[in-house]
């Protein structure tokens, strides 16, 4: 039997914010699930450079440390921010430190929000399923 296929519309299915580069404006949607994967693969790379040059927890929002950021991921880990900015490597690597350091928080804030609205589903989904299962419990 034949599946049923989509025709997503990602502006529909994964809204996104605006990022104004310049005179362009760049739609920063959150991550598909393979997107994910490949970020967490790469940020746990990032998390490790990043350490050893000193960046910590209590430390990253700091100016030097969000510069750090920055230029690692441009320097050593360009796909990374390509991947979620949805922007050419070539691109962000002649952007300046400032536009970089925002474009990453814009990235971050955009899957934060995506982030917290999963886990209100999940909740949700999850309270359904707990339901589901105490019921067939009950009747049997």
């Amino acid at each position: 039997m034949a599946r049923t296929r989509l025709n997503l519309d990602l502006d529909a299915l994964l809204p996104g914010e605006e990022f104004q580069i310049g005179n362009e404006s760049v739609t920063i949607r959150p991550l598909s699930i393979i997107q994910y994967k490949f970020i967490i693969g790469k940020s746990k790379a990032l998390i490790k450079s990043i350490s050893e040059q000193g960046v910590t927890e209590e430390n990253y929002k700091d100016r030097d440390s969000l510069i750090t950021i920055a230029e690692t991921v441009i320097d050593k880990f360009p796909d990374l921010l390509e991947e979620v900015s949805n922007i050419s490597a070539e691109d962000l690597q002649q952007l300046p430190l400032e536009i970089i350091i925002a474009l990453i928080e814009k990235c971050l804030d955009v899957n934060l929000k995506a982030k917290e609205s999963l886990l209100g589903n999940f909740k949700s989904l999850t309270g359904k399923i707990h339901l589901l299962g105490f019921q067939t419990e009950n009747q049997q």
